[in-house]
């Protein structure tokens, strides 16, 4: 496991970045197959009434209400950033679940995520969240 934390992140809203030695096999619906490796972490205090919202949007969000952290996990860093940029919105209370799953927008976000331009906006988005989060 390769461990990136936030002091090596500096000027970003992430607190760490994690590779680890394992493929999860991974489908998105209108993506391509394939395996997550990568989980990026954000301090972020999801409100105890959104949990099963945001929890429910893909298995590949985590949420350690200890540590008051989330995590997202894809098979690149900007994919797993901009499942956690969805996420976040959804925790904010700007896009309800249902919107997202009837929209199909994680598939969307994953798709912009391979171009470096819309990745950086999705890291931009989720800084936004992160600093602008609810709070119980």
């Amino acid at each position: 496991m390769a461990i990136w934390r936030d002091e090596f992140l500096r000027n970003s809203c992430l607190a760490r970045v994690e590779i680890h030695d394992e493929a999860i096999p991974h489908c998105v619906t209108g993506c391509v197959n394939h395996v997550d490796f990568v989980y990026v972490y954000v301090d972020y205090e999801l409100i105890p009434s959104r949990f099963v919202e945001v929890t429910s949007l893909t298995k590949t969000i985590g949420y350690d209400a200890q540590k008051k952290q989330m995590w997202g996990r894809c098979g690149t860093v900007e994919g797993a950033i901009a499942t956690l940029a969805l996420a976040t919105q959804i925790g904010n209370g700007s896009i309800n679940l249902n919107y997202a799953q009837t929209n199909e927008l994680l598939t969307h976000y994953l798709l912009a995520s391979q171009d470096a331009d819309q990745a950086q906006q999705l890291l931009d988005l989720l800084c936004f969240n992160v600093r602008h989060q609810l709070t119980g």
